[in-house]
This record gives structure tokens, C-alpha cells and sequence, in this order.
């Protein structure tokens, strides 16, 4: 029983990704959209100790009654974080780092 167990935990899986820890170059992470921008900048201003659920309902409604010039403010900032995102994965890739299932 001992031997098997030993057995499968030395047995390398490939069809998974590497574990964090195994990782030399941790992949980029994405960008916020321009919505979580807006909310976690607002969320501040909110009161505290509501309940989540009641706190996404208010900064939902905010973002949909919002006019287009402010939400540009947002979007323009979320475009930039992309596009950085996307050339710190274009670079992640060239290094050989990326992990591909299958």
C-alpha cells in the first residue's frame, strides 16, 4: 500500500500546468476592465460594512448611469493596461515560459 503511494507521488504529471512555486518567471496577470477600475476606486467611497452583494448592486448602478465622458476616463485607462499586458505576454512567450495544455 506504502509502495504505491509512493509511487504515484513521484510519477510527474504532465498535463498540468507548473505549480507556482515551480515557476522561474511568473506569467503576466490581466489587466482590471475598466468597470473593476471604476469600482475599486469607488468602493472607497462607499460605506463600509455593507454586504457585498448590496455593494456590487450600488457601484453596478453607478456604472450604468454613468455618461460616456466619464466612463471614457475608465476605458482609456483600462486600453492602456492592455496593451501593456499584451506586450509583457508577447515577451512571456518569446522567453519559452508559456504553458501550453495539450
Amino acid at each position: 500500500m506504502f509502495a504505491s503511494i509512493e509511487q504515484e507521488s513521484a510519477t510527474v504529471h504532465t498535463c498540468r500546468p507548473p505549480h507556482q512555486d515551480e515557476r522561474v518567471h511568473a506569467e503576466p496577470k490581466r489587466p482590471p476592465s475598466a468597470f473593476f477600475l471604476f469600482s475599486s476606486k469607488a468602493r472607497s467611497e462607499l460605506p463600509q460594512g455593507q454586504k457585498h452583494c448590496v455593494l456590487a448592486n450600488r457601484l453596478s448602478a453607478q456604472w450604468d448611469q454613468m455618461g460616456a465622458e466619464r466612463r471614457q476616463v475608465y476605458e482609456d485607462e483600462a486600453s492602456k493596461l492592455n496593451a501593456a499586458y499584451e506586450k509583457q505576454v508577447q515577451d512571456y512567450r518569446q522567453l519559452g515560459f508559456y504553458y501550453s495544455p495539450g
